[in-house]
């Protein structure tokens, strides 16, 4: 069999745009017995696209050729169950594209874009099962490689971002960057998840001693660029090369920012019988800020390990005019929070032009935060709180800096 179309696009012959198709198709069949039958195609495939501006006076050819070997199977184990199988063999030409002049007087040059060829075999399996009357599963496997083929010529760089982009989010996301986008703008998101679980309420054991357990863990991630721009160099010559001897790019972009937290990595919450509340977290994050300009990449991490106690006095009874009753009597429960943490921060700025990298700056940073708040109405409470930090600098350069805040909070809620 076989199928021929061209579908032409033209406006007084000045413009006009061609494309279509053209396939051929072999087919045999062949009956092994009545439970095994197999089709062997041999399918040719040419797809034609065309553009000739006579006003500009030059005419382009593209297109992509296959020469497909397929060898399939269809083989009935019984009446419920089928199974197809077969190989699959494609051989792809690319043709990226020609241009020629129309004419004499035409300023294009002729040129012809390297051709591209490839190879993709293939071997699959698929399974039909009938389970009832009304119920059936379709399940399977593929399995195939892409070749590339041929001599091509390769354009290099030194330090170029369309280099220096792909091996930054490969080295920072451990993946390889052979199988990195060469593209700046990400197909896919990045994935941001939050994940909480307060099943351990079920069993027994917990219930004896624990009004509350929880387990807690989030992770962020955003991929920011910014300041990019097209590059006109770049439309006036592809090919062209650039003051330190790098080919141009099409799109120019200042820095890229790739921002990673687990916030937190680890959250233990528990709240026993008596008041007591526990809590264990460990939080880890990172920063990093790739410059184009002066090909610096600058690196902020950090962790940050928090431990915090607390405790309620329940029913505590104080005499005060603040009081929403006649009475004068306010019965409430004093809420105590003591939270103690440890974060380290380290700035590490790495010189790419001189393989060097520099602890900039850094820190760490112990906090203990108090607070206590009473109910004295429902829409007044009172909170007394204390921080007192004290941070120690990784560099010799700067000092160790001790901050203290303390006092009352009088908080009044204005909804009913």
């Amino acid at each position: 069999s076989g199928y021929f179309g061209r579908d032409v696009f033209s406006l007084n012959n000045s413009f006009v745009n061609t494309y279509g198709n053209t396939v051929f198709n072999l087919r045999w069949n062949h009956l092994f017995s009545d439970q095994l039958f197999s089709n062997f195609s041999m399918i040719y495939s040419d797809y034609y696209y065309g553009l000739t501006l006579d006003f500009v006076g030059f005419n382009w050819d593209s297109g992509i050729k296959n020469y497909n070997l397929k060898y399939d199977f269809k083989h009935y184990l019984n009446d419920k169950t089928k199974l197809f199988y077969g190989a699959n063999a494609i051989y792809y030409d690319f043709n990226p594209g020609k241009i020629e002049p129309t004419n004499s007087t035409s300023g294009i040059n002729p040129d012809q874009l390297d051709k591209k060829f490839a190879f993709e075999p293939a071997l699959y399996l698929d399974v039909e099962q009938q389970l009832s009357d009304k119920f059936s599963i379709n399940y399977g496997l593929r399995y195939s490689l892409f070749y590339r083929l041929g001599n091509q010529e390769i354009n290099t760089y030194a330090n170029n971002q369309a280099v220096l982009l792909p091996a930054f989010i490969a080295a920072y996301s451990g993946s390889s960057a052979s199988d990195s986008s060469l593209g700046i703008f990400k197909n896919i998101p990045l994935p941001n998840w939050s994940l909480k679980y307060n099943g351990f309420m079920r069993y027994e054991f917990f219930k004896k001693i624990f009004r509350r357990v929880s387990l807690q863990h989030n992770y962020r991630a955003s991929y920011t660029i910014n300041a990019f721009r097209s590059n006109f160099e770049y439309d006036k010559d592809p090919n062209g090369l650039d003051k330190n001897n790098n080919f141009f790019n099409a799109t120019i972009m200042s820095n890229v920012n790739l921002v990673e937290q687990f916030s937190p990595l680890i959250r233990m919450d528990f709240e026993l019988k008596n008041s007591l509340k526990l809590l264990t977290e460990v939080k880890k994050d990172r920063a990093l800020s790739m410059s184009f300009d002066n090909n610096l990449l600058t690196e902020v991490k950090g962790v940050e390990y928090i431990i915090g106690l607390g405790y309620r006095f329940k029913d505590v009874i104080f005499s005060s005019r603040l009081a929403d009753n006649p009475t004068g009597i306010i019965k409430s429960d004093i809420n105590l929070r003591a939270d103690f943490s440890l974060r380290d921060n380290q700035t590490i700025v790495r010189y790419l032009d001189y393989e060097k990298n520099q602890l900039a700056a850094g820190q760490n940073i112990w906090t203990l935060r108090l607070t206590a708040d009473y109910v004295l109405s429902k829409n007044l409470t009172a909170i007394f709180y204390y921080d007192h930090s004290f941070s120690q600098a990784v560099v010799s350069t700067t000092f160790p800096l001790t901050n203290i805040r303390s006092g009352f909070t009088l908080r009044y809620n204005f909804g009913n």
